[in-house]
Formats: structure tokens, sequence, C-alpha cells
């Protein structure tokens, strides 16, 4: 397990940029984020040899961005938690754990 001291990466996201509810904000961050070093933004799903990507993604990472989307009962968040990266939510309408 990482401390956030041997962490190298600050932010994190990997997801789809196309959305039915959050699409927006996802374009609006990436094009905010996207020629910073410390961010790894990118999009796709997560399928496959992605799952362990995205995983050790989130491990290296500080903060690991839980933006709004079309699907409410998505385990990102709880990936999120047990990675021991911070969630950084953006969402209107959010239930949590």
């Amino acid at each position: 397990m990482s401390t956030t001291h041997e962490r190298s990466t600050l932010l994190y996201f990997q997801g789809a940029i196309y959305r039915k509810d959050g699409g927006f904000i996802r374009q609006e961050l990436f094009y905010l984020l996207k020629d910073e070093k410390a961010v790894h933004f990118s999009f796709g799903s997560v399928q496959g040899d992605g799952i362990r990507k995205a995983t050790q993604g989130m491990h290296s990472s500080k903060f690991c961005l839980n933006i709004a989307g079309d699907t409410p009962s998505s385990n990102c968040l709880f990936d999120i938690i047990a990675s021991y990266c911070v969630p950084v939510i953006i969402s209107d309408n959010i239930e949590l754990p």
C-alpha cells in the first residue's frame, strides 16, 4: 500500500467522456486538465487488462475523480476508497455509502 508521499500522480480519472448525465463536465475537465503533468485523465471503458491498469492508476494517485455519469450503481467510488485514493466527487445528486 502506498502512502500519499509515494504516489506520483496528483489526480486520476479513467472513464467514458460521453455520458447521458455528466458528459459536459467530463469534457470540460478534460480540456482544463489534459496538459497538467501530474494528472492522468483518459477515456475509455475499463475492461480486461484495463481493470488492472486502472487499479494501479488509483493506487499511484493522491486524488481520484468520481464524476457524475449515467450509472449511479457504479462501483467506482468503492474502488477509489479501496485504493486509498482521496475521492473528488463531482455530482449534484449522490448518495454516499
